[in-house]
């Protein structure tokens, strides 16, 4: 049985990505010039990590450190839509809703789960997590 604070994670971590990957395909769609683009993205991976703290992060966890807190988790949680982004800013590839929508579905389905137990690995070695 999943305690409360798993079952509030699922919807909570889905309602970020939309609200990210969302973001991220009208900055790159609509918003003129890279600069302008990137100051946007940071503005709304800044937003992020202040929600990723006040609704995401469990304070009373006593198996993660300060550390795993206050960095683990950004780092965890927003690392591929921001990487992402860069690279999708960068990429000469037509930047259509189709492709944009199958991209970030890609990267929500395979990518973040991937780079989850790879940053969960790496917290565990720094002794940021332990059991």
């Amino acid at each position: 049985m999943m305690n409360d604070g798993l079952q509030l994670l699922v919807p909570v971590l889905a309602l970020l990505y939309f609200f990210l990957y969302s973001l991220k395909c009208l900055i790159m769609r609509r918003v003129a010039g890279r600069t302008r683009a990137v100051t946007l993205y940071c503005m709304v991976l800044i937003l992020s990590v202040a929600f990723v703290y006040l609704v995401m992060v469990e304070w009373d966890n006593h198996s993660e450190t300060a550390l795993g807190h206050w960095i683990g988790a950004p780092v965890s949680f927003l690392t591929v839509p921001a990487v992402t982004f860069f690279i999708d800013l960068f990429s000469k590839k037509n930047k259509d809703v189709r492709a944009c929508v199958l991209r970030s579905s890609f990267e929500v389905i395979v990518l973040v789960p991937i780079w989850f137990t790879v940053t969960f690995i790496i917290e565990y070695y720094l002794g940021w997590f332990y059991f």
